[in-house]
């Protein structure tokens, strides 16, 4: 990932997380350490209820909140002496920080630490997650895979499509078997008529624009793709031509998550301006 696009994620972070007492600037690079301090005035709690607007846990048994993971996680790479982006070039750091995170409540298989490195522009990383699993589990003929096996399995497919496609990366490669499994999936479940899609805009925790569209209207991922068309309308040209430069880029930058929970939602990865859709 170019370092302004790294620069803008981690910056309007830390603007959304602490008001306007940090300067949320391109061209500023803001550490680990502004990250915990913009964290510092507020429990795990508030910032479940507030900020992160997530009251999720990392495990349905004993798991901790969400909002406190990320305050662990981000003590851990402190920890680990990892501060900047600078920093994850070192593999013994990282190897460290890796550690340290596997032992926070319900992130011990990994794959939280794997999406933070893919994130960071890590290119050899790939994020086992249940769609890239069901994918390999469904290429060997198997029923289920591990995580560990679908990560080695997804690197070392990409290792020999390079000898066709020399661009192709394990992160690229990820991206592409993720948005190809969840269009299938999307397109298995029954459309309920009647209901509609709740399309909302934040900046920070001010709520900024609604809209509702009948749910006949518009397909999961016709959702998707205008909550992307929403993120991009908040980036400068030139920050959507970086994104648009790299497909790393693009999945940082414009990538969609399911939310959780059992209503049916996509919503933005970002921070400071977020939009998400809800189906009513």
């Amino acid at each position: 990932m170019p370092a302004q696009g790294r620069r803008l994620l981690i910056g309007q972070k830390v603007k959304f997380l602490n008001g306007h007492s940090i300067e949320a600037k391109v061209s500023a690079i803001h550490t680990i350490d502004d990250f915990l301090d913009a964290l510092r005035s507020d429990s795990d709690e508030e910032l479940a209820k507030g900020p992160f607007g997530n009251r999720q846990r990392t495990s349905s048994k004993s798991g901790i909140l969400k909002a406190g993971a990320v305050r662990l996680f981000a003590m851990a790479l402190r920890e680990a002496n990892i501060n900047c982006f600078s920093d994850l070039s070192n593999e013994t750091r990282l190897a460290d920080a890796e550690a340290r995170v596997k032992r926070i409540k319900g992130q011990t298989s990994g794959i939280s630490f794997d999406y933070f490195t893919l994130l960071a522009g890590r290119e050899d990383i790939v994020k086992a997650d249940r769609m890239v699993c069901r994918f390999v589990a469904e290429a060997l003929r198997i029923d289920t895979v591990s995580p560990q096996r679908a990560k080695i399995a997804v690197v070392d497919a990409a290792n020999l499509l390079k000898a066709n496609f020399p661009h192709l990366i394990s992160a690229i490669l990820d991206h592409l078997i993720w948005s190809f499994e969840s269009q299938r999936a999307a397109a298995r479940k029954p459309r309920p008529s009647g209901r509609w899609w709740k399309i909302s805009g934040f900046d920070g925790t001010s709520k900024i624009f609604e809209r509702s569209v009948a749910y006949r209207k518009l397909r999961e991922r016709d959702v998707q793709t205008l909550l992307q068309r929403l993120v991009a309308k908040d980036l400068t040209y030139d920050e959507i031509i970086s994104a648009s430069e790299s497909r790393i880029d693009a999945v940082s930058l414009f990538e969609i998550s399911r939310m959780g929970g059992a209503t049916l939602g996509y919503m933005t990865n970002g921070t400071g301006r977020y939009y998400h859709a809800v189906l009513e």
